[in-house]
């Protein structure tokens, strides 16, 4: 398939950091991790329109091509693939090169379980077995040394993710708010706080890590109100609140260098839908809520992000009876940022809707390993040498999503 590369020039890096009471400030690039939960159909997100498979094999789910003038029209990417139109919005960073995809990529898991695969791609495995920590708390314990922030990785929700099991300086929350110390008996918390600084004044590292979060409540303090909400720039829905608050902390110099967020509405088994439908209501919010959040971040932090979106596996080449598609294997990677990214382009090797590309349950079969994508997202951030105990059975393959 053709791509085109275009190569981005590398602005200097803008200045970051969380003060701490000594002075010394992190300086952290941020990676964000969007999970679509269900198993993403990826021949919608980024359709092969060019393969005549792809027609022979959908018909409610299937995309018009983007030359038939139809309101169900694909947004061409490369004359053979075209991007699905709720993601539409994305298509200024595909042109600009902050934006790439990835397609026929994911993991050797056969079960077709949501909870084996999804296990086994956030803890960086090719199948099942293996470390049981997630490759996120790997990419922390490799970043380069510098003062730890309290909140260094954080997961939006309830619950930590598989991907940062182990993590030590990780945590889930629901709102920023979630992070301030209130008086349990009225007031702003200031008195509260106060008795902390007293109660961490020694030299130990446990004190450190009492004034360090101190130190951290002061600077959320500070945070306009609307930091806790939804912000004026996001539409209200659970995507657009989640990366304000990661904006909000990235903004406001905490340190954050990892964000996890879940984003659901992706197990189409029954009436998934084309243009419209179950699937693109969940990609137009996807959509929308990454170019809020990228607007919210501003150019000099946008400039140091970079945003994966994978899911746990793909779905199967021929829709259902329902209407729907059933789990399958190959799906589709996107990465964005404001620099760094081989953009405007589709990577990979396409499999083609034939005998051969489809296995034989009917799945579009897997030539990248999703880890590769992943590695390359890593050593951009960190380097390669330190990238690779992130994922120590892989056999590393060039993917070129990322700028070496």
């Amino acid at each position: 398939m053709p791509t085109i590369n275009k190569r981005l020039a590398t602005p200097a890096k803008a200045v970051l950091g969380f003060k701490f009471p000594d002075g010394t400030t992190t300086d952290r690039d941020l990676l964000v991790v969007v999970f679509l939960r269900g198993g993403a159909d990826g021949l919608s997100l980024v359709a092969p329109y060019g393969d005549d498979g792809y027609y022979r094999n959908r018909g409610l789910t299937m995309l018009d091509s983007p030359t038939s003038g139809s309101s169900r029209r694909l947004v061409d990417l490369n004359g053979f693939f075209g991007l699905h139109p709720s993601l539409s919005p994305l298509y200024p960073f595909y042109r600009r090169g902050e934006l790439g995809f990835v397609h026929a990529c994911g993991s050797g898991d056969v079960t077709l379980s949501h909870f084996a695969a999804s296990n086994t791609v956030e803890r960086g495995l090719f199948q099942e077995q293996g470390d049981s920590t997630g490759w996120l708390a790997r990419y922390l314990d490799a970043l380069p040394p510098s003062v730890d922030s309290p909140v260094k990785a954080i997961s939006i929700g309830s619950l930590l993710p598989a991907s940062l099991a182990g993590a030590s300086c990780a945590m889930a929350i629901q709102n920023v708010s979630d992070l301030l110390v209130r008086n349990p008996f009225g007031g702003d918390g200031l008195t509260v706080n106060s008795i902390l600084r007293k109660m961490y004044s020694g030299t130990d590292i446990v004190s450190e890590a009492g004034r360090q979060t101190s130190a951290l409540i002061d600077v959320l303090k500070k945070m306009p109100d609307d930091a806790r909400g939804h912000g004026p720039l996001y539409r209200n829905d659970g995507l657009g609140r989640s990366l304000h608050q990661v904006a909000q902390l990235y903004r406001c110099d905490t340190g954050l260098a990892v964000a996890c967020i879940d984003h659901s509405g992706y197990d189409t088994h029954v009436v998934q839908g084309g243009a419209e439908g179950i699937l693109a209501s969940a990609l137009s919010e996807l959509s929308k809520g990454i170019c809020e959040f990228v607007a919210d971040l501003g150019s000099a932090q946008w400039r140091r992000t970079k945003i994966v979106v994978m899911s746990e596996f793909g779905r199967r080449v021929r829709e259902n009876d329902g209407g729907g598609t059933d789990h399958g294997h190959g799906s589709v990677m996107m990465v964005l940022g404001g620099s760094g990214v081989n953009g405007n382009a589709v990577h990979g090797v396409w499999p083609g809707l034939h005998e051969s590309g489809i296995d034989e349950n009917g799945n579009l079969r897997v030539t990248t390993d999703y880890r590769n994508v992943l590695f390359e997202v890593a050593s951009s951030q960190i380097g390669t040498v330190a990238a690779k105990p992130i994922f120590p059975d892989l056999i590393s393959k060039s993917v070129g999503i990322l700028y070496a």
